[in-house]
């Protein structure tokens, strides 16, 4: 890991504190295109409230690194992103 965001100065510092304790010394931001271009991030893992991952996850596709996330798409519509660039994200089907 080789920095954090946050949505501000406090929380991305808090982030970067907390991993330090485990030996992970990240650099903090709390902007996502300059942490991407400073730190030429290859793969973003989304960690962060629900209601923020639509956000984060069209600014990973348009800035192409990889994401992680445990749930990538919140709320509605299934269909979530613009046609812009050809891409679509749907969430999988359920099964029954």
């Amino acid at each position: 890991m080789t920095s954090v965001l946050g949505t501000s100065e406090k929380t991305s510092q808090e982030a970067a504190v907390a991993l330090r304790k485990y030996g992970i010394d990240p650099a903090s931001y709390t902007d996502f295109y300059r942490m991407v271009e400073q730190e030429k991030t290859d793969t973003v893992v989304i960690a962060s409230p629900s209601w923020t991952h639509r956000e984060y996850l069209i600014k990973c596709v348009e800035a192409e690194v990889n994401i992680f996330a445990k749930n990538l798409l919140s709320g509605n519509p299934p269909v979530t992103w613009e046609k812009r660039r050809g891409i679509f994200l749907r969430r999988p089907a359920r099964r029954t």
